[in-house]
């Protein structure tokens, strides 16, 4: 409705309104449907026509919410600070207090980050410090400027790592909710609230742990439903939340899926302090683990991250909480680091452990993650597991409705032709193993599988004697989806326990990759049904203007048959009494000039003047002319008012050929000859039909529409002709079944 509004006000040009719908778009609609990063072009749209129409007041609100929009998009707090003083001087100028103290309180936030201010918990700008700045926020009544402050001093506290105090600032912004209603920073606070329970729970009492799950899980329900109409902006923070409370509750599997993907997220929409957020979780998590260098994967990622947000004291924070853990490096790829890893598929540990080149673990995985289109994705995966496993040939089979489809199969080189083939129909694959993983969601490692006692009587494995090989499922959310096959042929034992776990990590960011995959392809196939209805809709549309333009038409021609008909019927029943007393007087002069033989000179010489002898003659003529022109006009009117038949609001009987002829008459001037087409003749074969019952105004549309057509058609063949080139054109009624042909005679 507001987007309808604004386009409606563009149309009248009311420069005032605009403003003000832009501000009610920017700052309480587009973020709930739209991405964030889009609101730019409304928000500069709505400034300018505040401008311009002298709508001060809300051109300094639409300021207002351009700024706290940059700021929960991560932008560099540099350039926020920047920004801050610009929006400062206009509210200066136009004594808007909301604003200036909006703005006063962003830039308190703002100063602490980038580590301007003394200490963690010291919040002041230039003007004054935080004790004085909220005092005058309550003296103004300033509630909502009030909680946009509280919901980021308490992001800032979190981040910090002070949940006691963060949460005290959270539960104030929450009784000032509603004096934001709508705004984006409605979202922000039910994140970060989530955020500080999570960080809370595990040090709480049972009573409180409780209090607080209920909390998350009705914070969380709102923000799914906040991420179901606009992905872009709140998926990161739904996921990020999700990946605290499977911490908090012990599902470490669950946790490790969800980090991932909220860092993904997060980056695939831009929120660079979201990114590092989880990243940071994410190494803190791993540390609680035990894996050091997981951690230091992850919060050298995160510390990248508060660096290029511009959060210098997050920043020094973190270098004196984890010294060991940052990495200061441009490229991770690089760092002089191994993984070492336990075996994920066993219940003991590996001896002495295994160590793996990080940068091949981060090659493979940031190569799996960036394809999106599947096809591409399973083509790229299976390049990869071969490559990392040391197999000759592999396969990806995904489970599609309950049914094993293989996907991709193919060496290291080329895949083979043969795509989206069910397991049960193909000879390619040793199927009982595939049966078996499928059932079980078990690994199958054989160093030796002609040797197996389970397996070596499968057709595949005894045609090829196969000696290594390696089956295991790819899992997404503890929901099977698909299967890695490999084999090596040359070497017995060639998938050793350092490979496995090596591609154990791979397959679980290729089952989130996977899924991403498909829903993105269902996106598109929603995407093009969607265009398809849309244009079936627009076809819709189309004729129901056409449509209403002939019903238009119709009522047209029947007003104006109405009008003609009335002059018409009073000069025509005029003429006919006026004929007959012209003929009187005709008479009546001749028989004085049979009488006055003399009529005199002064007589005579007017009836020279005026050549009587020719009137005498002529006029009856002139009203036998005027006669015929007056029924030729009742023709018309006739004919107009039958196309028409607007007086029908039931069927009726009618004669369909009434309905042709008084079509063509309207269409009559169409049908002569133009400057590139010679004049359109009308051939009537008319059968003998009764009269058939219908709604006589709309089955003319019908002939109208017909007809139409077909002189459009001549004069779209005929363009780029010359007359010469052109024939007699004939329309033969009733139309022909192969019409429109523009060629010749029809």
């Amino acid at each position: 409705m507001n987007l309808l509004a604004l386009k409606l006000i563009e149309k009248l040009n009311n420069l005032r309104h605009k403003c003000k719908t832009c501000y009610i778009l920017a700052g309480y609609v587009n973020h709930w449907v739209r991405p964030l990063k889009g609101f730019y072009a409304i928000i500069d749209e709505g400034y300018q026509a505040g401008l311009e129409s002298g709508e001060l007041q809300f051109a300094g609100y639409i300021l207002f919410h351009k700024l706290f929009g940059r700021y929960y998009l991560g932008k560099k707090l540099a350039d926020i600070l920047a920004e801050s003083l610009e929006i400062l001087q206009f509210s200066h100028k136009t004594k808007n207090i909301q604003v200036t103290e909006a703005v006063w309180g962003c830039q308190m936030i703002v100063w602490n980050l980038s580590g301007m201010t003394p200490a963690k918990k010291s919040f002041h700008n230039d003007e004054m410090g935080e004790k004085q700045y909220l005092s005058n926020c309550y003296t103004h009544k300033n509630y909502g400027v009030i909680c946009h402050y509280q919901i980021l001093k308490s992001q800032v506290l979190y981040l910090y790592d002070q949940p006691e105090s963060a949460l005290s600032c959270a539960i104030a912004a929450q009784n000032l909710l509603g004096y934001i209603r709508g705004q984006f920073a409605v979202a922000g606070h039910n994140f970060y609230y989530s955020l500080i329970l999570t960080a809370l729970y595990p040090s709480a009492t049972p009573a409180r742990q409780k209090q607080y799950w209920q909390q998350l899980l009705a914070n969380q329900q709102q923000m799914q439903i906040w991420a179901d109409n606009a992905p872009e902006n709140f998926r990161q923070m739904y996921l990020l939340v999700a990946a605290e409370m499977a911490r908090i509750s012990g599902d470490r599997l669950e946790a490790m899926e969800l980090y991932d993907r909220a860092i993904a997220e997060a980056r695939e929409q831009e929120f660079i302090q979201n990114e590092a957020l989880a990243a940071e979780l994410a190494a803190k998590f791993w540390l609680s683990l035990g894996k050091e260098e997981f951690a230091k994967l992850y919060m050298s990622k995160a510390y990248s991250g508060y660096r290029l947000w511009g959060a210098k004291r997050k920043m020094s924070d973190l270098q004196t909480l984890y010294p060991l853990l940052i990495v200061k490096s441009s490229a991770t790829s690089s760092m002089a680091a191994t993984l070492i890893m336990s075996n994920t598929g066993d219940t003991q540990s590996m001896p002495g452990g295994t160590a793996l080149d990080l940068a091949t673990v981060m090659k493979a995985s940031q190569a799996i993650s960036g394809e999106i289109v599947l096809a591409e994705l399973l083509n790229k995966l299976r390049e990869i597991m071969l490559e990392n496993a040391g197999a000759q040939y592999g396969a990806l089979i995904v489970n599609r409705d309950g049914k094993l489809i293989i996907e991709n199969a193919g060496n290291i080189n080329y895949a083979d032709a043969e795509l989206s083939t069910p397991v049960e129909n193909s000879d390619q694959l040793p199927v009982s193993v595939l049966n078996y993983v499928a059932r079980t969601s078990e690994k199958v490692v054989l160093n030796n599988a002609r040797g197996s006692e389970k397996f070596a009587t499968d057709p595949y494995i005894k045609l090829h004697q196969l000696k290594s090989l390696l089956c295991m499922p790819i899992v997404n959310q503890g929901k099977q989806i698909g299967i890695l096959y490999l084999e090596n042929n040359l070497t017995e034992g060639a998938f050793t326990r350092d490979r496995l776990e090596l591609l154990n990590l791979l397959c679980s960011q290729a089952a989130i990759s996977m899924e991403n995959a498909r829903l993105y392809q269902q996106s598109q196939e929603s995407a093009q049904q969607l265009q398809q209805s849309l244009q079936q809709l627009q076809q819709a549309q189309l004729q129901l203007v056409q449509s209403e333009k002939m019903s238009s038409l119709g009522q047209l021609v029947a007003g104006v048959a109405h009008e003609i008909n009335n002059p018409v019927g009073f000069i025509a029943g005029n003429l006919s009494h006026a004929q007959t007393y012209i003929q009187d007087l005709i008479d009546h002069l001749q028989l004085y000039q049979q009488q006055l033989a003399d009529p005199g000179k002064k007589i005579s010489d007017h009836a020279d003047q005026i050549d009587l002898e020719y009137v005498l003659a002529d006029l009856p003529k002139l009203i036998s002319s005027m006669q015929e022109g007056t029924d030729r006009i009742r023709d018309i009117s006739a004919s107009m008012r039958t196309f028409s038949r607007a007086d029908t609001a039931k069927m009726v009987k009618f004669n369909i050929h009434d309905g042709i002829d008084s079509t063509l008459l309207i269409l009559k001037h169409r049908l002569k000859a133009k400057a590139k087409r010679s004049g359109i003749e009308i051939v009537k074969e008319y059968g003998e039909l009764p009269q058939i019952k219908c709604y006589p105004g709309q089955l003319n549309q019908v002939f109208m529409n017909l007809i139409a057509n077909a002189i459009d058609a001549f004069d779209e063949y005929n363009q780029g002709r010359d007359l010469a080139e052109s024939t007699l054109i004939q329309i033969k009624l009733p139309f022909p079944r192969n019409f429109p042909r523009p060629k010749g005679v029809l």
